[in-house]
């Protein structure tokens, strides 16, 4: 028996997530999805290390819509804060993001600065009073793109052809990896790049060889480049030595590049960023991440939704945001409350999260409901201490059916929805059983990972 609570969450999604919960949960074995070792892959995802979860979410346009606005909105509100909150003030930026320099701070935020065709992932639960907005992950090194392969063997899957079949359903996945290449064929082509009708664009991994990588890439990239009339390929390459200058542009070996995309958490090389200022080169994200990537942006704003923000503005950051604030001495509000820091945020532990302002792959998520009172105490003087830490409210998913083992099981549910530039490239889902939910759903902790349908 399905609880109706779990129905009303497949409801919400779209009526045939519901109708397809019915079907699945009927035959959960045939809903399975088929041997990958017989998929058609690319080289470059083999060994890949995370687990499929076999349904698919599905969503309607009402759903999608909701989708996309917290996904174009909320990183458009991050790539204000330096100049809403900050007022483009160099010492006062490079103070809260420890940068070290005004210097660099004023490198960062000069023009051109890259923030417009920054790339970024949202990262939001569909909690009880909604979606609301965990992190921002305003780097080009983000993960779950790698979804759009799996897209086939899902189809093929003879429950979901015959559901969508039956019901002359059209499902289509918004592809985070083609939607990419198009968004740098269009900033490549309006910044002037495509020199002698060619773009050429460079890939940074943290690993020397990537030429699966790049043909994996290339793929993709040939069919779009040549709608457009352009040549052009992907190179890949390693930081800090894989390109060089010469005649005044980025070349990979013998092939000039004329955009970098950096699948690395290695930091952008001096020439690389010279180029990009120079007007030589594009560049995405590089050193706009010491800003634009750290998570304490949503902490700004959430507190200065109503004095820094339009009226809109405010609305799509009381929607979409938790409450959130730094972890630093003081007083501030929660709504029409007002709580001390530290004080109040030890003794709400089982509704907080305590987050390190850069860090990844969940590995400084302290949930205080998992965590006992001493050992929430414990980390909450050592983040005091540390300085670049925020607390925020912990939004609890709602539950979902999907497949588990031979049967099914409530799942929670994280969200990663893409953004490129100002353009929605689609979703990537991460879920865990709901009895073995650390509060942190994450791939590297062992959550599965899933696809979207759009109906």
């Amino acid at each position: 028996m399905i609880r109706a609570e779990v129905q009303a969450t497949h409801r919400d999604l779209s009526e045939a997530a519901l109708q397809y919960l019915k079907c699945v949960t009927a035959h959960p074995i045939a809903a399975s999805l088929p041997d990958f070792d017989a998929q058609e892959l690319p080289e470059a995802l083999d060994n890949y290390p995370f687990p499929l979860q076999a349904w698919p979410a599905i969503v309607d346009q009402r759903k999608l819509d909701q989708l996309k606005r917290i996904t174009l909105g909320m990183p458009r509100l991050v790539k204000t804060i330096p100049e809403r909150v900050f007022d483009n003030d160099p010492a006062q930026i490079a103070a809260f993001y420890n940068l070290g320099s005004e210097t660099i701070a004023k490198m960062i935020i000069s023009e051109p600065n890259g923030f417009d065709s920054a790339l970024a992932r949202v990262d939001f639960i569909d909690g009880l009073n909604g979606p609301k907005c965990l992190e921002v992950n305003m780097t080009g090194n983000i993960g779950g793109w790698q979804i759009s392969f799996w897209e086939p063997a899902y189809r093929t899957t003879p429950l979901l052809a015959e559901f969508l079949e039956t019901r002359g359903l059209r499902a289509r996945v918004t592809d985070p990896l083609s939607t990419l290449l198009e968004h740098l064929l269009a900033e490549g082509v309006n910044a002037g790049m495509a020199r002698d009708g060619a773009l050429n664009i460079a890939v940074a991994l943290d690993v020397a060889s990537g030429a699966s990588m790049a043909r994996c890439l290339n793929q993709r990239y040939a069919p779009l480049r040549k709608a457009l009339g352009l040549a052009g390929e992907i190179v890949s390459c390693a930081y800090p030595h894989g390109l060089t200058m010469r005649g005044g542009r980025l070349h990979r070996g013998q092939t000039p590049v004329d955009l970098v995309l950096e699948f690395t958490q290695k930091p952008t090389p001096n020439l690389v960023f010279r180029a990009f200022k120079a007007g030589k080169a594009l560049l995405l994200n590089g050193y706009s991440d010491f800003v634009l990537n750290d998570k304490r942006n949503l902490a700004l704003l959430s507190m200065h939704a109503h004095d820094r923000y339009t009226q809109e503005e405010s609305a799509l950051i009381d929607e979409f945001t938790p409450w959130t604030r730094m972890l630093v001495r003081g007083e501030t509000n929660w709504g029409d409350e007002s709580i001390r820091i530290p004080e109040d945020v030890i003794s709400r532990r089982e509704r907080l999260v305590l987050k390190k302002g850069l860090s990844a792959r969940g590995e400084t998520i302290m949930v205080g409901s998992r965590l006992s009172p001493e050992h929430w105490a414990c980390w909450v003087k050592q983040a005091l201490a540390e300085g670049d830490w925020l607390a925020q409210e912990y939004v609890q998913s709602r539950a979902y059916l999907c497949q588990w083992r031979e049967s099914w099981a409530e799942h929670h549910i994280a969200w990663g929805l893409f953004n490129f530039g100002n353009r929605y490239g689609g979703a990537f889902l991460r879920m865990a059983p709901k009895a073995e939910d650390s509060g942190v759903i994450n791939s590297a902790q062992g959550a599965a990972e899933g696809v979207l349908f759009e109906v």
